[in-house]
This record gives structure tokens, C-alpha cells and sequence, in this order.
């Protein structure tokens, strides 16, 4: 849903924002299942900023969006003290950088948190439940 989103506009950043307080390991696997992402976010990384913004300008001037994925325990990691959602503040970083660069940009934020906590275990997920 992320990437069609993105793809339907132009100059668009789909940020997803999924479970992983600790570790990215369902960040991980669904970026990887998705064939589509163009960057991940894990808690583990040691991200810096400017690098980030950079390469997320770049890439949608090259291919006209860019969807983003991030971990919910981003927030430790990228924010500054105080802020409870890394989804929201790394949507509202997105335009304020791509502001001022004089890039235009529409993002798209997804959180489906309540869709995933709502989907029974399929065959895979009951080894680990039991």
C-alpha cells in the first residue's frame, strides 16, 4: 500500500512506521518480503541525519518517490529527547529538510500497528506463540 501510494504521486515519501521496540527484526523481514523499500530504519543503526535526508533527496529525484521504513524503537535512537512517535517526526523532518532544499514533496504516512496486532497467528507465527 506504501509503494502505490508513493507512486501515485509525485515527488512522494511514504514513511512506515511498524513494531520493533528493541530490534528490527519485522522491519527487517517485511522490507525484505516488500521488494519495494527504498530505505530501512533499525534501532541498531547508527544513523546520522544529514546522510539520511540526503540520500532521501536524492533518491526521489531520481525515481520520483521513495518509501521509507522505520522501526518504532527509532525513536531512542533518531529523535531528540521528548518526542513519543518516530513516524510522525520523521514525517514532519522529511518536509521540513525538503523545504529547505526547494524540493517539493507529499508524504504519506502509514501506521498499521492496529492491523498487524489484529491478524491471528498464521503456521509460522504459532512455533513462536506456543
Amino acid at each position: 500500500a506504501a509503494y502505490m501510494e508513493a507512486t501515485c504521486h509525485a515527488n512522494c515519501v511514504s514513511v512506515v512506521k511498524l513494531t520493533g521496540r528493541h530490534c528490527g527484526f519485522l522491519v527487517t523481514s517485511s522490507c525484505l518480503a516488500a521488494h519495494s523499500v527504498d530505505i530501512c530504519l533499525l534501532p541498531e543503526m547508527d544513523v546520522q541525519m544529514d546522510t539520511l535526508f540526503g540520500y532521501a533527496v536524492d533518491v526521489v529525484r531520481r525515481q520520483g518517490y521513495a518509501v521509507i521504513v522505520v522501526a518504532e524503537g527509532c525513536v531512542d535512537t533518531l529523535c531528540p529527547g521528548g518526542v513519543h512517535d518516530v513516524g510522525i517526526w520523521l514525517k514532519d523532518a522529511l518536509l521540513c529538510h525538503f523545504d529547505s532544499v526547494k524540493q517539493p514533496l507529499f508524504v504519506n504516512y502509514v501506521d498499521p500497528t492496529c492491523m498487524i496486532r489484529a491478524v491471528l497467528a498464521n503456521a509460522n507465527d504459532s512455533i513462536y506463540c506456543s
